[in-house]
């Protein structure tokens, strides 16, 4: 589960907040939003974190979504079709 690796996903984009000032932090193929909402639950997230989430699926997610500094995509390829 890709969940399993958001303390060192998150603790590299807190590096990059600290060098930049912000990041934006884009969940591809986000599903419900639940490695976010998980994320934000039990880890912090420094101030200059901007979220987003993407899911083509779930009508909360489906807008196409801007560039992001940050790409997380986890639990997604398993279900691209080969062709």
């Amino acid at each position: 589960m890709g969940h399993q690796f958001s303390p060192t996903i998150f603790h590299a984009v807190a590096q990059l907040v600290k060098r930049h000032g912000s990041v934006s932090v884009l969940d591809y193929g986000s599903a419900t939003g639940s490695t976010m909402k998980a994320v934000k639950e039990n880890l912090w997230l420094p101030p200059g974190v901007v979220d987003r989430c993407y899911d083509p699926f779930v009508e909360e997610f489906a807008a196409e979504p801007e560039p992001a500094d940050f790409l997380i995509c986890t639990d997604v390829l398993e279900h691209v079709e080969p062709e």
